[in-house]
Parts: structure tokens; C-alpha cells; sequence
């Protein structure tokens, strides 16, 4: 070998031809290694899809809970956009309405997102499992050249470490989070950048791959960019020679430029976030999150800890490498402290709640804790890299040291009590055959070893990811809401539903409409119509706090909103004037009409339904919300007329069957023996009235789905539950009276607040106090999904208020001249002077101009730059 590698040296010396020959076929050797790995990971993930019945081999999906809910309702929306040459700034269709822009900004500017278009609407599904598995990829290739630069390694072990990076648990287990993969994909090409900058002093790639990173996912640009950060001092401290000030320059100047060719994202995105409410970050500098125990069994496969543990699994070798790279004598002491102070600062983060949170940008992140953990999988994998290139000879002991350890911290674990017998069989079954590779290793490696152990070490990862990502996969199928199948899908997408919002578009004023059952929180998107409800990271949380008041459903915490249909009043407030519901589901609301079928779906209009905007002088800013849900939705009217509209039910008769109710310190028990547990009230009901009611109950997700409704009209079932745990409608009395008769059934003990309230709606008083409102409102005369103009002609000086989410990105002229627009608990408020006025509002995402300013001068000066350097390498030709 050192012969022909001496003639090959020469050759190249003497022939400018030799040169080009040689790069050629180092560059074919490296692409067919590059298709071969592609091979591999799609044989894997295509054949373990089939297997675990996958889409598009079986019903499930790879996209699940947040994926499914969310995700692919955005990029649905996006493709309609995009092929429809439609506004990216705002949509109405986003709950009563939101920044799609923002939305974009965190979940779908991936350059791969924008690949949707060359799909239909009805193939979203194939789009984004074709997304996922192109993401996995993509993310071994950028391994895979990273590691061909980095290390030099036998192609094989290349090959293997780039298929542990790509099928860690991290990016298997949050798969569904497609977003979070781009940074899985751009870090290693970043990498490259570092040490394209530390060893020739060139920024381009670092900056280009930054500015990606900053642009796919600002959220997890922030962890990977700390990774980066902490690559990047490393080499410093490991190459003393180096100049390192020039190179820490370099570093900050690469920083700002990335930055400053994506402030255009960024800047608007940093004000959506803070235009939130302010949550203090109430944790102790020293306090404990996890036990040092539980650390320890994150390390091995088969954590049952998906989302609140660290998910680092990325290989039993890998384990074993970083273990076995202590005891190697080749590796210098100083190497080695560093590699134990990185350790022991992402233990420190793992086990103590400050630093965890620093990771999460001083947030407590909202469930999928530890979402710094790739970076942890990352530096196991270079080290193992790293172990493998001091050579088989140098490593067979430290290894065998490495794995006797690795057993002890197991049965450690088990002993105590924190792994159980399925974990502990796996990864004892795992280290016996890398105990077998390091056998044949030690009796062949002076002979043909080499081969052999290179060929095993590459067949151990194999083996190793599969049965990894298989149970993880089944672990995510056992999740209550973690199943996603693409039935479900084609069901929100039928013809019968899309024929009945057919039905709607004769309607040309501006309406909200919402379908039941509520499946999809952003079904607005997902169906294309002015929606209600919303889930998503920028979601309006005042708003949603105020609504959580009037009796809506916040059961996702305030960054969502669900429809619940007991709130008769508020829909009218708020423009709701379309329901479309299935025929099986009752209408008890007063104000709806059923006025058109399709299938099994019925469209009910709500003849109470007011425009966008209306004339309010009840509600106003800062005032406290008193009373229940109800009683507060009362404040848009006058105070005299209050009083005629709802009326509570003192002392209902009842009857009891087989509940026993036991008063306890802080409310009710109800507690059902035998069978058939039942209490049943009987109300008298007025003509045009409508009877709700509201169970309170006292420990949370405990008493949930434990309690049926019926009623004379309809059935409710499993009430109080997530997404109905509001206001509920039970009866509607048309133009006579009549008798409602509830029967409130048992499955389980139930704790309560206080005895069931029922509450009686007045449909003529409550008509009303609509039309009221209805005379005086302002007069829409031209909107569009991010501007409005209407005109209004007020008795004296009163706001303007809009059902509309408050948001300072919308700016606001009154007779042409620019107004400050006002909160009301969470809605936009116009202040407006006596007589007649003209306001036009207008989106235009906040920071969004001072963004594309400081792109635009940033690109302005790459470029001259750019032309000044290539100026001067021509005069110095010359």
C-alpha cells in the first residue's frame, strides 16, 4: 500500500492528467458510498414502515398528535395559498383569525416545505411521510460528508456512523415534528463550516449553513447554534497553534451576517412571541429535575420515557465507544477533559432545572422535554468516530473494559429499580453481540479481521437502529393520541362536508363557521373557511384567556381554543353564523335554522349572527370579568337589559338512583353503586328559551368522561372531557312551553364544585339586545384577508369593536389618519369620534419592513464585498 501510494504521490507531482484522475475517482468512490447509504436508510425506513403498517402500507401515519392536528393543516394551507397566489401575511380561516406569516416563520419555511405545491390537497399525507423519510435521509448525507472530511475512516464505519445519526431515537421519535429535523440536517454541514473557518479562515459555508438554520427553525437554530458554538471553542482549545483571536472574530462576524441575512424571518417572529403574556421563570438555580439514575437510563434502548426523558439512544456502540475512549492510553489527557467537562455540563443540564431551561431558551418548554438531546447523540457518534480511527489494535481492550461497566451500570439499574426486564434483556442482548464482534475482533484482527469487524460493526448499527425505531414506533402507538390513521384524515375531508360549505359561499358578507364535532382545532385551514377554533405556538393567549371565561374550551393550555356549543350568546357576538353539524347532533342552540342538507351533515344558520364589527361602550378595557360564563358573556350588553336575558334555575326538582353524594371540604362527591347511576331533573322551560348547564369539576382530568347527559332532544356523552368542559346546551322550548327532563348518568366516582347549575336563555330578549346591536354596527364595505375597510356612523364618541384577535401588526386609520388601536380583553378595539368615519385596517407582520432593511443592506454588502474581492484577485493576476 505504501508503494502505490507513493507512485499514485508521484504521479500526481509530475501529471496535471494524474491530478484529474485521481480527484475523479476519489469523488465516484464518495458519491457511490453517498447511493449506498441512501439505499440503506430508505431500505430501513420503507421496510419498517411496511412492516409497522405505515402509510402509505397501512392505515397509520408517521406524522402524529401535533403533526397531525397542526402541521398538516399548515401546509395545506400553504399549498392553497401558494397555487392560488393567495396573501401569506393573515388568514381569517386561522381560528377568528391570526398571523399565518408567524405560523410560517416556525413551522414551514423549510426550503422542502415549499415542495407541497407539487402535490394535491387530498395528497397532503404522501407529502409529508415523503417529507419525513427525505429528512432522515438528507440528514445521513450531511453526516456522511461531515465525517469524510473530519475523520479518516474506512468507508464502511462512515457508512455505519452516518446511519446512527440519521436513525437516532431523536429524530425517530420526533419525526412527526418535521420542523425540528432541518437542524438535524444543517448541523454537521455547519460543522464542516467551522472547520472550513478554523483551518483556511473562510466564513462562506458557516454563514450560508447558519443563515438555513436560522431561516428552517429559529427554535431549534438556538440549541444546535450553542452545539456549534461549543464545536467551535473545542477546536480552538485543541488546536493551541492556531491564532485564536482572528478565528473568534471570524466566528462573530459569520454570526452577525447570518443573522442579518435572515432578520426578515426573525424580527417579525421575536414580536409575535413577546407580544404574548410574560411568564415568569420561577426556578431555582440548584433545583433537581431528574435523579442522576434515570440519566443513566436514558443512555440504553427501550426508554419508555419518550417525551420526559432525553432521548440520546442513538447505538450500544456508541455507548460503549465513549466509555471505552477513557481507558485508551493513545488519547491524551487533555482531549480527554474536555470530552468530560462537555459531558458532565449536559449532565448538569439533565439533572438540574436551570440549565435544562437555558437549553430552552429560558422557557419551559411545552411537553417533549430535553430537546437539546440530539446534540448529546451527535458528540457520542464523533467520539465513537473518533475511537474507531486510533485503530482495532489500540481499542480491543479499552472496549472490553468499556462493556463490563456498561453491564454493571445496567444490572445497577435494574437492581434499583429504574429499568425493568424488557429493557434489560435488549440491551444485554445487544452488548453480548458487540461482546462477539470484539471476540472475532481480538482472534482475527492481525489477518483478516480488519474486514470482518468493519463488515460486523456496520451490521451491529443496523441491527441496532431497527429494533430501536421498532419500538419506538410501538411505543407511540400505545399513546392515547398518538395514533394518527389516514381514514381519520379522508373523514374531515368529505364530499359531504366540502357540498355543505359549498352550500355557504352564496353568502357574500363576511361570516364565521364552525363544523361538530369539533375534530380539528384549526379545521378553518384545513377545510377553507372563516373559522373559530385554533391550535398553534403563536395562538392569541389573552384571547384565549378571555374566551376560557365566556365557557370556550382551553383544555391545551391558552395557545389553543375549542368550540363549545353552549355558548349561544358569544357566537353571536362573534360573527358565528354557520354550523354545520351531523344529523345525529341535536340542535339546541336558539337562533339556528337548519337550512341545508348534505349526506349526513346539516347546516344550521344562526339568524343572531353579527358582523365583524360592532358599536361597544359595556364591554370596556381593563374591566373585570365577574360572575360565571354566562353572566360574563352579558357584559357587551346594557346593564338594564341584562337581567331579562338569562335566569338561573333555584332548587331544580330531582330525583336520585343509585348515587350516592357525600359533601366534601372543598365541594361534592358523587359516587355511583349498582347499576343504571342516575340523577334526573325535571325544568319547566318557556317558550323560546334554551337550558344550559356547567359541571365545575374539582380534579381536573379525574372526573373526566365519567358523566352522560340526556335529555328529551339530546344525548352528551362523556362529559365534562377534553374539549368539552364548557358551557353545555341541553334543550331548546320552541314557541310553547314545555318540560325538559335531564337525566345526568354515572360511570364513576365524580367531584364536583357545587350542585349542577342550570340557567335559562331568553331567545326573544336575547334577540333582542342582537338587533340592537345589529342597527348600530358599522357597515363593512371591503375586506380581504389582511385589510378591512368599513364605514360607521356613531351617536357620540365610542370604540369600534372587532371580533377580531388583538394584534399591534394590524394598524389602523380613522378618516385617514392613523389611530392606536386599543385591547379589550384580547379583541382589537377602534376608538371613533361622533358622526360618521371611515376606518381601514391593514396586516403588515411587525419588524417585518426593519427585517427586509437590514437583509437587504446585509445582502447589499456581502455582495460588494464579493466584487471587491474578485477586483483585487484580477489585479493581482495582472
Amino acid at each position: 500500500m505504501a508503494i502505490l501510494g507513493y507512485h499514485v504521490n508521484c504521479y500526481i507531482k509530475e501529471s496535471p492528467r494524474g491530478i484529474y484522475i485521481y480527484i475523479m475517482s476519489k469523488n465516484r468512490k464518495s458519491i457511490l458510498s453517498v447511493m449506498l447509504l441512501i439505499i440503506i436508510l430508505l431500505a430501513i425506513l420503507v421496510g419498517l414502515s411496511a412492516y409497522e403498517g405505515l402509510y402509505p402500507f397501512g392505515n397509520k401515519l408517521w406524522i402524529r398528535a401535533d403533526s397531525y392536528t397542526q402541521y398538516s393543516i399548515f401546509y395545506k394551507y400553504l399549498r392553497q395559498q401558494l397555487v392560488h397566489n393567495g396573501t401569506l401575511f393573515y388568514s381569517f380561516k386561522l381560528g377568528l383569525g391570526g398571523s399565518f406569516f408567524t405560523i410560517m416563520g416556525y413551522y414551514l419555511m423549510s426550503p422542502l416545505s415549499f415542495l407541497v405545491v407539487l402535490f394535491k390537497d387530498s395528497q397532503i399525507m404522501l407529502f409529508m411521510t415523503i417529507l419525513i423519510i427525505s429528512k432522515i435521509v438528507l440528514s445521513g448525507i450531511t453526516f456522511y460528508l461531515f465525517i469524510n472530511k473530519r475523520i479518516k475512516l474506512d468507508y464502511v464505519y462512515r457508512l455505519g456512523l452516518s446511519i446512527a445519526y440519521a436513525l437516532m431515537s431523536f429524530n425517530i421519535i420526533y419525526a412527526f415534528n418535521v420542523m425540528w429535523l432541518d437542524s438535524i440536517i444543517l448541523i454537521p454541514i455547519a460543522l464542516m463550516g467551522v472547520d472550513h473557518l478554523i483551518n483556511k479562515g473562510k466564513i462562506w459555508l458557516l454563514t450560508g449553513t447558519l443563515t438555513l438554520l436560522f431561516i428552517s427553525n429559529f427554535y431549534m437554530a438556538y440549541m444546535a447554534g450553542i452545539g456549534i458554538f461549543i464545536y467551535f471553542l473545542v477546536e480552538l482549545i485543541v488546536l493551541q497553534n492556531r491564532v485564536k483571536w482572528k478565528s473568534g472574530i471570524k466566528f462573530l462576524i459569520s454570526v452577525i451576517l447570518s443573522f442579518g441575512l435572515s432578520a426578515w424571518l426573525i424580527l417579525p417572529i421575536n414580536y409575535a412571541l413577546k407580544s404574548g403574556p410574560k411568564i415568569p421563570l420561577q426556578v431555582g438555580f440548584l433545583q433537581r429535575k431528574q435523579s442522576i439514575w434515570i440519566a443513566l437510563s436514558d443512555l440504553f434502548s427501550h426508554n419508555t420515557q419518550l417525551f420526559d426523558g432525553a432521548n440520546i439512544y442513538c447505538g450500544i456502540l456508541m455507548l460503549v465507544a465513549v466509555i471505552a475512549f477513557y481507558f485508551i492510553p493513545k488519547i491524551k489527557i487533555r482531549i480527554k477533559v474536555i470530552v468530560s467537562a462537555l459531558e458532565i455540563c449536559f449532565l448538569i443540564s439533565y439533572i438540574y432545572e436551570y440549565p435544562y431551561v437555558m437549553w430552552h431558551g429560558f422557557q419551559q418548554p411545552t411537553g417533549y422535554g430535553f430537546r437539546f438531546s440530539f446534540l448529546i447523540s451527535l458528540m457520542m457518534i464523533l467520539i465513537t468516530g473518533f475511537v474507531i480511527n486510533i485503530g482495532l489494535e489500540n481499542v480491543l481492550k479499552p472496549l472490553v473494559y468499556a462493556v463490563l461497566l456498561c453491564s454493571i451500570i445496567l444490572l445497577t439499574l435494574y437492581k434499583k429499580q429504574v429499568i425493568d426486564n424488557g429493557i434489560l434483556i435488549i440491551n444485554s442482548v445487544m452488548l453480548g453481540l458487540l461482546t462477539l464482534m470484539i471476540l472475532i475482533g481480538y482472534i482475527f484482527y492481525k489477518n483478516i479481521g480488519i474486514n470482518i469487524i468493519k463488515w460486523l460493526t456496520l451490521a451491529l448499527i443496523m441491527t441496532d437502529s431497527i429494533q430501536n425505531m421498532h419500538f419506538v414506533i410501538s411505543q407511540l402507538d400505545s399513546l392515547p393520541g398518538y395514533v394518527a390513521t389516514e381514514k381519520n384524515w379522508k373523514e374531515n375531508d368529505s364530499q359531504n362536508l366540502k357540498t355543505a360549505l359549498s352550500y355557504l359561499k352564496q353568502d357574500r358578507t363576511f361570516y364565521r363557521t364552525v363544523v361538530t364535532p369539533n375534530a380539528m382545532l384549526n379545521q378553518g385551514m384545513y377545510n377553507n373557511f372563516n373559522g373559530f377554533s385554533w391550535f398553534n405556538t403563536f395562538g392569541y393567549q389573552q384571547l384565549a384567556t378571555t374566551l376560557s371565561q365566556f365557557g370556550y374550551s382551553t383544555t391545551l393550555g391558552n395557545k389553543s381554543l375549542a368550540y363549545q356549543e353552549g355558548n349561544t350568546i358569544v357566537d353571536s357576538l362573534l360573527g358565528l353564523k354557520y354550523r354545520i353539524a351531523l344529523m345525529n347532533d341535536s340542535m339546541t342552540s336558539i337562533g339556528y335554522q337548519k337550512v341545508f342538507n348534505s349526506g349526513n351533515y346539516e347546516v344550521y344558520q344562526n339568524k343572531n349572527a353579527l358582523p365583524i364589527a360592532i358599536i361597544n361602550d359595556n364591554l370596556t378595557i381593563n374591566q373585570p370579568l365577574e360572575g360565571n360564563e354566562l353572566q360574563r358573556q352579558l357584559l357587551f350588553f346594557n346593564k338594564n337589559k341584562r337581567s331579562a336575558i338569562i335566569r338561573t334555575i333555584d332548587n331544580p326538582n330531582f330525583t336520585v338512583h343509585n348515587v350516592k353524594i357525600e359533601q366534601k371540604n372543598n365541594g361534592i362527591q358523587l359516587s355511583p353503586y349498582g347499576k343504571n347511576a342516575y340523577i334526573e331533573y325535571r325544568i319547566d322551560m318557556p317558550a323560546n328559551s334554551e337550558l344550559l348547564t356547567k359541571i365545575a369539576v374539582i380534579d381536573g382530568v379525574n372526573s373526566y368522561g365519567k358523566l352522560d347527559f340526556k335529555t328529551n332532544q339530546i344525548i352528551r356523552n362523556n362529559y365534562p372531557n377534553f374539549h368539552n368542559e364548557g358551557v353545555l346546551s341541553l334543550y331548546k322550548s320552541s314557541n310553547h312551553k314545555s318540560n325538559a327532563f335531564v337525566k345526568m348518568r354515572l360511570k364513576g366516582n365524580v367531584n364536583i364544585a357545587e350542585s349542577p347549575k342550570f340557567i335559562l336563555l331568553n331567545g326573544d330578549a336575547l334577540t333582542e339586545n342582537i338587533e340592537k346591536l345589529r342597527k348600530e354596527a358599522p357597515k363593512v364595505i371591503k375586506k380581504s384577508e389582511n385589510s378591512i375597510e368599513l364605514q360607521v356612523n356613531a351617536k357620540h364618541k365610542e370604540p369600534v369593536f372587532f371580533s377580531i384577535p388583538f394584534d399591534k401588526s394590524w394598524k389602523a386609520t380613522v378618516n385617514g389618519k392613523s389611530v392606536l388601536l386599543e385591547d379589550n380583553h384580547g379583541f382589537m378595539q377602534v376608538p371613533v369620534e361622533s358622526g360618521k368615519s371611515s376606518i381601514k385596517l391593514r396586516y403588515i407582520p411587525k419588524g417585518i419592513k426593519e427585517g427586509f432593511l437590514i437583509t437587504s443592506v446585509t445582502a447589499l454588502m456581502l455582495i460588494l464585498f464579493g466584487i471587491k474581492q474578485q477586483l483585487e484577485k484580477r489585479v493581482s493576476r495582472e
